[in-house]
C-alpha cells in the first residue's frame, strides 16, 4: 500500500523512505529502502537527487555506523553511474553518517569532499543543502580540530555566489561561531586577529563565549595591547552584563605584565572603565546587573595602582571595606599589598590604616605582618599608634618597633 502515491514524482519517495525511520533495526530500514527503489524501477519511476538525499537521510539516523559508511559511499557511486550528481544537502548527510560520533576515530570524509567542490560554483538543488557549510564548519571544529580545512571551507564558501547556501543569520552565526572558536584554538594570534580583523563587526558578531575565548588567547600570547580595542567592541556588541566575560577582561588586564608607560594607562583606562559601568548599575532600572567580588575589585585596584591612579584606587577599597556584605569574597593579598604599598609611599595613614583593619576583618593571616610593615615603615602618631594596636594587638606592634 502507498506505493501508487509513488508515480512519476520523484520526491514523493522522500517521506516514504523518512518513514523506514519508524521501523526498528537497521536491516529492516535498509531493506525498506531497497524495497521502495524496487517498486520504483517496476513502475518505471526514475531515481532522482530527491532519491538519493532521501536514503543517505534514512542511513544518517540508523545507528549501525560502519554499516551506514560502507552503504553511503555504494549509494553515492551507483547514483553518479545515473548521472545524479550530489548536492551540497547529499555532503551534509554524508558528514552526520561519518562524522557523528565527535569520540570516535576522525574521519577524512570532508577533506575527500573539499577535493570535489573547491574551486567551483554550487546552486541550491534541495531544500536542505544551506545545512552543508555550517555541519561543515562544525566538523571542522569538533571532529578534526583542523584549521587548514576550515580556511579550505571557507574560501570555498566565498567561490562565486555559494555565500547563497549559508542559510539564515542563525546558521550564519552558528558557522562564524565554530570558525572563530577553532581559530582562537588552534591558530596563530597574528592568523586569528587577521580573520578578526576582516569579519568583526561587518560579517560576524562574536558571541560572549567566544570573545572570552579571545581575552584568554591574548593572554596566553601577552598580547595586552589588544585589550582596549577588544573592551570597545564588548561595549560595542552590550557584552558588559556578562559577569564570566568582565570577569576574565579583569583577570587578564590584572596579570597584563608591562614596561609600556603608555600602555599602563590605556590598561588602566580599561579597569576604570569596568569600574564607572559596573558602578553606573547600582543606578540604574536594568534587571541584569553583575555583583561585584573581591577577586574583580582586586583585580581594578592593581591596574589602577600600577598606572599611579591612587585616588581612584582608594574609592575601589573603600567600596571593598563599606560594602562587605555586598561583595562575594576577598580580594588577592597581592592586591592589598599593593594598595597599602602605595598607600605608605603616599603617606596616607588613614587609608593605609583602613586596608590593614579590612585585612584582619577578611580573615588574612598576614594581618599583623602588614600592620608591622606599615609601623614600621612610616612614623605614626599615638593616635594612629593606638588604631592599629586595637587591630593586631600592642605585642605585635611592639616586635615591629623592636626590630627596626
Amino acid at each position: 500500500p502507498g506505493m501508487r502515491a509513488l508515480k512519476a514524482s520523484t520526491g514523493k519517495v522522500t517521506p516514504a523512505s523518512r518513514a523506514s525511520v519508524l521501523k526498528e533495526g537497521h536491516e529492516l530500514r535498509w531493506q525498506f529502502v531497497q524495497d521502495l527503489l524496487g517498486a520504483m524501477k517496476q513502475q518505471g519511476v526514475s531515481p532522482d537527487l530527491g532519491t538519493l538525499n532521501a536514503i543517505l537521510d534514512t542511513l544518517s539516523s540508523m545507528s549501525a555506523q560502519k554499516e551506514s559508511q560502507k552503504r553511503a559511499l555504494e549509494v553515492v557511486a551507483e547514483f553518479r553511474g545515473l548521472g545524479i550528481e550530489p548536492s551540497p544537502a547529499t555532503y551534509y548527510f554524508l558528514l552526520n553518517i561519518f562524522c557523528q560520533d565527535r569520540s570516535s576515530m576522525r574521519s577524512a570524509i570532508l577533506v575527500s569532499i573539499l577535493n570535489v567542490l573547491e574551486g567551483k560554483a554550487l546552486a541550491v538543488r534541495d531544500p536542505r543543502d544551506v545545512m552543508f557549510f555550517t555541519e561543515a564548519m562544525d566538523v571542522c571544529r569538533y571532529h578534526l580540530s583542523d584549521l587548514e580545512t576550515a580556511f579550505r571551507l571557507d574560501r570555498l564558501l566565498h567561490t562565486a555566489d555559494n555565500y547563497n547556501l549559508i542559510g539564515d543569520s542563525f546558521k550564519e552565526s552558528v558557522y562564524y561561531r565554530n570558525f572563530f572558536g577553532l581559530a582562537c584554538q588552534m591558530g596563530t594570534l597574528e592568523e586569528f586577529m587577521g580573520l578578526y580583523n576582516k569579519l568583526v563587526p561587518n560579517v560576524y558578531v562574536p558571541e560572549p563565549g567566544i570573545m572570552e575565548e579571545i581575552i584568554k588567547t591574548v593572554d596566553m600570547n601577552e598580547a595586552w595591547e589588544l585589550l582596549p580595542r577588544l573592551w570597545s567592541d564588548i561595549v560595542m556588541f552590550e557584552h558588559t552584563d556578562r559577569e564570566q566575560l568582565v570577569c576574565t577582561v579583569l583577570t587578564t588586564l590584572q596579570r597584563s605584565c608591562t614596561d609600556d608607560t603608555e600602555l599602563v594607562q590605556r590598561l588602566a583606562d580599561v579597569a576604570g572603565a569596568i569600574w564607572q559601568r559596573l558602578e553606573n548599575q547600582r543606578d540604574s532600572r536594568t534587571n541584569k546587573k553583575i555583583s561585584w567580588t573581591g577577586q574583580m575589585l582586586g583585580d581594578v585596584m592593581q591596574v589602577l595602582l600600577r598606572a599611579d591612579r591612587y585616588p581612584q584606587a582608594v574609592e575601589v577599597m573603600t567600596c571593598l571595606i563599606k560594602r562587605q556584605h555586598e561583595v562575594l569574597g576577598v580580594p588577592s593579598l597581592e592586591s592589598l599589598s599593593a594598595f597599602l604599598d602605595k598607600s605608605i609611599e603616599m603617606k596616607e595613614i588613614k587609608n593605609a590604616i583602613s586596608a590593614v583593619q579590612y585585612c584582619s576583618e577578611a580573615g588574612f593571616e598576614d594581618t599583623v605582618r602588614l600592620a608591622q610593615h606599615l609601623s614600621s615603615s612610616l612614623q605614626l602618631n599615638p593616635t594612629q599608634q593606638t588604631q592599629l594596636a586595637s587591630i593586631v594587638g600592642p605585642q605585635a606592634l611592639a616586635q615591629a618597633a623592636a626590630s627596626t
